[in-house]
């Protein structure tokens, strides 16, 4: 039996040399002025990460497996990944991905939905980050989860300084890059500032020439665009949502959409003559539009040494069945702009009418009507018969009980002896509502003049 045991240990030893350990190792490699990082992307376990944890993913043992691929990215600037992506040959009107793996840094801003259902459109890419370096911007598509669990908390943010990998794109007419991986760099660069953004935006534009831009965007087919880093002068108005304010110049009403905190930098006045005498802010922001109202997203502001008058005398009478007529049959429009919805969201209107009232799902808002009506109204298509405008600012929608329409602007309207009377407002349109209302934002509630 001795005699058999050497053998068995030579067999064993022989056996055990044949079997050989795989290793994926994520790597690094510096060449000249361009550098490229290879990452081992395994597509059948996707996970989301940490902002304060890189994304990348390092395998320092895993058996090889068919799911997997290498791929390369090449660590270029912004400016040189625009260049790339006017390369991509433009074959779909929508989305045209390329073969092209690249990374890049910069600082993130905002992002924006795209709420799209698009054919041949990588649906998990439905919110486009704003990025910029020092040489430019571009947008960087991800899916839900990231944007839920990670970028949506540090949009705005001093520390939304991140590496992104991916496949470069063109949707919409606009440059992207299809996040497939990411790492947060921390600290913003102090460079990356107002003066670089301004520096992009150029010499600020009127709002009539901003609207011009608007209109030649692509639209998805949820009514929804974006574009490049504009500027314009105007003053402020009012708040419109906590994240949506409302700006004017002698003749258009630009809405801006921002942070949740936006309004809080500007003080809202109540009469023309405070409203004139009130600072005149240069804003900086991209072209978007939402559910075909253009807008521009917010980037950041200062106040300007050029002073804009605000003026009321250019508004133009509209009636509550006119802007019911505009209502926009998204089925019809698919990827089209709708022009004269388009020209009714940029003016200053008057209304000529009288204030009602809808209470029901447990919420009382106050609206405008052509004509008197005795009793208010008790449920959304009584609103739609009657032509109704629901009124949008804050004081005046969204109340709890009857006693509460005491403390609005237009209440008393409605409850004095004025309840029968015809009044005139200023207001702008905050457009069609999904739930299928008209929504108008009052220019100032303090001015209600009764009429007849």
């Amino acid at each position: 039996m001795k005699k058999q045991i050497l053998p068995l240990i030579l067999f064993l030893s022989l056996l055990t040399g044949c079997v050989e350990s795989s290793s994926d190792i994520t790597s690094t490699d510096s060449s000249g002025n361009t550098a490229t990082t290879t990452t081992t992307i395994d597509n059948s376990n996707s996970e989301s990460s940490s902002n304060n944890e890189s994304s990348t993913s390092q395998n320092s043992s895993s058996s090889s497996s068919s799911s997997e691929q290498q791929i390369v990215y090449e660590e270029i600037s912004i400016k040189e990944a625009n260049a790339l992506c006017s390369q991509i040959p433009l074959i779909e009107d929508i989305n045209n991905v390329s073969d092209k793996h690249v990374s890049i840094t910069g600082r993130m801003m905002f992002a924006e939905s795209i709420n799209c259902t698009q054919k041949g459109y990588r649906s998990d890419n439905a919110y486009k980050l704003f990025v910029f370096d020092k040489t430019g911007y571009i947008y960087v598509g991800v899916n839900a989860d990231r944007y839920n669990n990670v970028f949506s908390k540090y949009e705005y943010s001093e520390t939304s300084y991140y590496t992104f990998k991916g496949v470069l794109n063109n949707y919409l007419g606009q440059n992207e890059l299809i996040m497939e991986d990411y790492v947060w760099e921390h600290q913003v660069p102090s460079n990356l500032n107002y003066d670089l953004l301004k520096s992009f935006a150029g010499s600020a534009k009127s709002m009539s020439e901003i609207y011009s831009l608007d209109s030649k965007l692509k639209v998805n087919n949820k009514g929804i665009a974006y574009g490049g880093i504009v500027s314009f002068n105007g003053k402020y108005i009012d708040k419109v949502e906590n994240a949506v304010a409302l700006f004017a110049n002698e003749e258009y009403v630009m809405r801006v959409h921002g942070h949740s905190k936006l309004n809080n930098a500007f003080n809202s006045v109540k009469t023309e003559e405070e409203l004139n005498a009130s600072k005149t802010y240069t804003v900086i922001g991209v072209l978007t539009m939402y559910n075909y109202v253009p807008e521009v997203q917010y980037l950041a502001s200062k106040i300007s040494d050029i002073n804009v008058n605000y003026n009321l005398e250019k508004a133009t009478k509209i009636t509550a069945k006119e802007l019911w007529k505009l209502t926009p049959d998204k089925d019809k429009l698919k990827n089209s702009h709708y022009q004269e919805y388009e020209n009714v969201a940029q003016q200053i209107h008057y209304f000529e009418g009288y204030v009602n009232y809808s209470f029901y799902s447990g919420k009382i808002n106050m609206v405008l009507t052509d004509e008197y009506n005795e009793k208010y109204f008790t449920s959304a298509q009584n609103e739609q018969t009657a032509k109704a405008l629901r009124i949008n600012n804050e004081s005046e929608t969204g109340l709890n009980k009857e006693s509460d329409l005491l403390n609005t602007k237009f209440g008393a309207f409605y409850e004095s002896e004025n309840g029968d009377k015809k009044v005139r407002v200023y207001f702008t349109t905050y457009g069609y509502n999904t739930n299928h209302y008209w929504q108008i934002q009052i220019l100032n509630t303090n001015n209600i003049t009764v009429i007849e």
